[in-house]
Order: C-alpha cells, then sequence, then structure tokens
C-alpha cells in the first residue's frame, strides 16, 4: 500500500517532526506548510526551523533536499514556479542553520494531490546522512543547481489499476504518433494526478502532467463520454502513466530517475473489464447455459490472446460477419456462471501488473449480470377503471361499454364493473383472477435482440397466464335476464408503470353457466377480450 499524508493539523506534523530524534535512521523529513498562494515563512515556522540544530545531527548529514510542492488549484506552470519558490526561500533559511559544505538541491514538484490542497502547500526537508544507502544514491550538486523535474529520491507507481480499466490503443495525430487512454471513470474523483515521463539530451527524466479531457468516443450502443488522455507514443512505451509519491516508497516504485525503464513488472491474467463494460449479448436458443456476444472490434486486439475465466486452459475464440453492420463487430460465446445470480464468465487476457504485488484479478468474480429479470409488480392501490371489450357467451357476441374498480395483489386481482352492452343490457360484473406465470413478451420471440446487459433486468410491460372465475349479471326489461358463472383462463398484457393509462389487455377462455337458464347446469363455451383504461388510483 501507497503511504497515506497525515491527517494531523499541520503545526502538530511539524513539532512533532522537528522534536523527533534522529538516533538510528538513514534519514528524516521536516514538512514545512504553506498558506494559500504564499511563499512565506511564518515567524512561528521560523522558530521551529531554528531547533534544527538542537534535534538533528547535522554533523553526520551527508546531503539535503528541499522538495518543494503547491497544490492543484490554478494554473500548472504557476503552481510549478510556487513550488520553486518555496523550496528556495526554506533553503536560502537553512543556510544560516546548517554548514555549507554539506550538499544540497531544490527540487520544485509543483502541483501534489488533487483534493487534498493544505497537505499539498509543503516544502519537504529531507536530511540524509552518511554511509546509508539513500545518502549514496542522492548525488546532488549545491544549493546553486537550477530547478529540475528528475526528483531522484521520489516514488514513481504505473498507474496499473487504470490500465486495467482502460482502452489503450495508439494514433496518429499529423505526423505524431500518440497512446490514446480511454477510462471508464473519471480521473479527478479519485484524486491522483497522472504523470508521463521522457528523457532529454542530458539524460534527465523529465515530467509532464497528463491531462484528461472528456470526449464522446465509439459509435452505435458504445457511444459515450469518457475521459481520454493523449501521450506521446515514445513516452508511453518508455514510462507508461504514473503517479508520483514521497518516500518512503513501496514494493511496487520505479526507479525511473536512475534507471530511465521499467524494472518491476511483469504479465499477469486481468479482466478485459473495459471491454466487458461494452459488450452486449443475447440469448443462445439452442443452448441455454450460455450467451452470444458480441463487441466492437476498435476494443480487440486479434493479435492478442483472450481467455475465457481464469487461468489459460479455456482460450477465447473471435469470429466476424461479412454483411451488413455485423462487419464492425466481433462474435464469440461465454458461458453462464452460477452464483448467487447468474453472470456471464469474464473475458480474460493477459496485462501488464506489478511484478511484487500486482493486483487480484477478479476473473471469477460476477461482473456482468444477465439472469435474473423480474417483472415489476402491479400498482397494489385501489384503481378506477374503464374497460371495453367483447363478451362471447352461447355463441353471441356482446360488445360492452363499462366503469368500475380493480385491485391488485402479488398474484391476484379483483374487479367489480357495471356497464351496458350493445344489446342494451345493463350489466353487472364480479371477477377474480390468479396469476400463475409473469414473463416478459421477448421470451416469445424465436429472435432474441441484443441487449446492453446490466446488473439486472426489470420489465415493467410483460405477459402473464392467470386463471380466474366471474359471476356476470345481465338485465334487460325487453327479454329475457342472464346470470352468467364462469371459469376461464387467460393470457394479458400487463403495464405496470405508476401512471400508465394503457394497463390491461387481456383474453380469455373457458366455460359457462346461467343460472337463470331453463337448464342452469348445462355448460356453454364462453370467451372474452377487453382492454383496461386506468382513469385514477387511491389508497
Amino acid at each position: 500500500m501507497k503511504p497515506s499524508f497525515h491527517k494531523s493539523p499541520y503545526w502538530t506534523i511539524l513539532f512533532i517532526a522537528l522534536t523527533t530524534p534522529i538516533t538510528g535512521f538513514g534519514q528524516d523529513t521536516i514538512s514545512v506548510y504553506f498558506e494559500f498562494g504564499s511563499a512565506k515563512i511564518s515567524n512561528k515556522q521560523q522558530v521551529e526551523l531554528d531547533f534544527i540544530r538542537i534535534n538533528y545531527d547535522i554533523s553526520s548529514l551527508d546531503s539535503i533536499l528541499y522538495l518543494g510542492m503547491a497544490d492543484s488549484v490554478g494554473n500548472f506552470k504557476t503552481n510549478l514556479r510556487l513550488s520553486e519558490k518555496r523550496a528556495r526561500n526554506i533553503a536560502r533559511y537553512c543556510e544560516k542553520l546548517i554548514p555549507k559544505t554539506i550538499p544540497s538541491k531544490v527540487v520544485a514538484l509543483g502541483e501534489k494531490i488533487e483534493g487534498k490542497e493544505k497537505e499539498s502547500r509543503r516544502v519537504d526537508i529531507i536530511f540524509y546522512y552518511k554511509g546509508t544507502n539513500e545518502a549514496q544514491g542522492l548525488a546532488i550538486g549545491n544549493l546553486d543547481s537550477s530547478i529540475t523535474d528528475n526528483p531522484i529520491p521520489l516514488c514513481y507507481y504505473i498507474d496499473y489499476s487504470l490500465l486495467h480499466r482502460s482502452h489503450v490503443r495508439t494514433i496518429t495525430k499529423g505526423k505524431k504518433r500518440l497512446v490514446m487512454i480511454e477510462a471508464l471513470e473519471p480521473q479527478k474523483k479519485n484524486g491522483k494526478t497522472h504523470y508521463s515521463g521522457s528523457i532529454d539530451k542530458s539524460g534527465i527524466l523529465k515530467l509532464k502532467k497528463v491531462r484528461w479531457k472528456n470526449r464522446v468516443t465509439g459509435s452505435f450502443w458504445w457511444l459515450k463520454q469518457r475521459p481520454v488522455a493523449l501521450i506521446p507514443e515514445k513516452n508511453f512505451d518508455q514510462f507508461r502513466i504514473f503517479t508520483i509519491d514521497t518516500l518512503p516508497c513501496d514494493t511496487c516504485n520505479e526507479d525511473f530517475a536512475n534507471t530511465s525503464k521499467i524494472t518491476n513488472q511483469e504479465p499477469c491474467l486481468q479482466v478485459d473489464r473495459f471491454l466487458m463494460r461494452n459488450l452486449q449479448c443475447k440469448t443462445n436458443w439452442f443452448k441455454s447455459s450460455e450467451f452470444k456476444i458480441r463487441v466492437p472490434k476498435e476494443y480487440v486486439d486479434i493479435k492478442d490472446k483472450y481467455y475465457i475465466g481464469c487461468g489459460h486452459s479455456t482460450r477465447l475464440h473471435w469470429e466476424t460477419k461479412k454483411w451488413g453492420k455485423r462487419k464492425n463487430y466481433y462474435f464469440t460465446k461465454l458461458p453462464i456462471v452460477f452464483l448467487n445470480m447468474n453472470y456471464i464468465a469474464n473475458i480474460t487476457r493477459d496485462m501488464e501488473c506489478c511484478k511484487t504485488d500486482p493486483e487480484p484479478s477478479d476473473c471469477n468474480k460476477g461482473m456482468i449480470g444477465v439472469l435474473p429479470w423480474f417483472c415489476i409488480p402491479r400498482n397494489q392501490d385501489y384503481r378506477f377503471v374503464a374497460r371495453a371489450g367483447v363478451f362471447y357467451p352461447q355463441k353471441t357476441f356482446l360488445p360492452f361499454l363499462g366503469l368500475g374498480i380493480s385491485k391488485a395483489q402479488l398474484i391476484t386481482e379483483e374487479h367489480l364493473f357495471i356497464g351496458v352492452d350493445l344489446q342494451n343490457n345493463l350489466f353487472a360484473s364480479l371477477e377474480f383472477d390468479l396469476y400463475l406465470l409473469s414473463f416478459p413478451w421477448q421470451m416469445l420471440s424465436p429472435f432474441s435482440n441484443w441487449q446492453t446487459p446490466g446488473p439486472q433486468l426489470a420489465f415493467s410491460n410483460y405477459a402473464e397466464v392467470y386463471v380466474g372465475s366471474e359471476l356476470r349479471g345481465h338485465l334487460n326489461l325487453n327479454s329475457s335476464n342472464n346470470l352468467y358463472h364462469t371459469a376461464h383462463i387467460g393470457l394479458c398484457h400487463t403495464n405496470a408503470k405508476p401512471k400508465a393509462i394503457l394497463n390491461r389487455i387481456y383474453l380469455q377462455s373457458g366455460i359457462g353457466f346461467d343460472y337463470l337458464d331453463s337448464n342452469p347446469f348445462k355448460s356453454f363455451g364462453v370467451a372474452q377480450f377487453g382492454i383496461d383504461l386506468s382513469i385514477a388510483s387511491f389508497n
């Protein structure tokens, strides 16, 4: 883990740093903090700096580094100059405290960490003692040395976590060859400042802050606004993209200032998280245990080897199709992994990782859920409903209009209606339905559609199979009356959106009896089609 910044007030940290004995340590660091936009040393800080001669063994010093820093507010170049001025002011003040024979150097780091402005407005005074590796490796000149972008005693960390979640490609812009990094998440939120590096003619490491810009990339379903950075290809090949921190360094540190190359790196198997977030899938009707997958060609390096899940045993093979828009995609199939939920297996490949502490691959962790889907429950308030339909008893068509109240439960629904039919019959109906099965209409299609997967699919429009019973009375002053009792099975389309007007279309069929007929136990076929329009709802 990288060392974190102190969270205590700066004067407490400074007091502890200045009053801690150095016996047994190869180096000491004293932090001096500044006000916003200022390089002036306060009177209180001057008094505390005066204790250096008392609390530290000056006679054992081999060399000193003054490391100036600034916050990320404002212009990068302005902050770089401000960090230099702060470091030089501290160095000049310490001239009267420390013998001039001790080599020293001023380094301006510029902006430190976004979101930690107070802790970034400081100068670190680093004492290196004789006989230590740190002192032998510093090799710095005197105070009059020019400001350098090569801060040797710093920690450089390639941001492998970022690279594992980005798409990296080489593009040409004019005569320049650039590496384009498309990231999944905004980089300003994570508080990191990224750098690229190059070596100048003198062999010195030069740092350049990486600028992230939100750009719309991709097309069709993968058309999104993403954070994008451009780095010269030569710089990326040599140093990748990295962050900088102060000593002590953790095990993933790269010694760019001395080696000018990457040494702490090796390949490891990682989930291609960027590709997984930009794929589409659809049901394979001939094999329910797997899904068909398509991905944009621009996000696949066909020369690279891709795998399914953990390990290198199951190779993933890409297929191409040469007609229409299909030529823009690579196609494959992924099995469903049965965990707490159903997920498709992860696409993995070898990526660059820190040799000493590689990021966990998460290859067996479900990332793209494909099942289960669920149907949004119906509105369980009382609903004032208008119904229009056709009732078909005893081979007679009776179109009707009615008004009534419906009340849905989790798996049941009750309806009470009164109305009139085409034969001027007044009718009243009391109906009870029990829902047996709910499913999205897409399941009935022999051809499934490509879908961008999410954590879980929720359907507000779906089909339902139900059974029920209805008691229906017809009153006609000019002819005989009827009292029908029916038992039916039905299929309906349900719209469960809270403010939907057209919330139910149904078709049901069964058997019926007319209790007012001369033979009340004689059964006959009945059918009914109807549409329910929601007018209002209330508790």
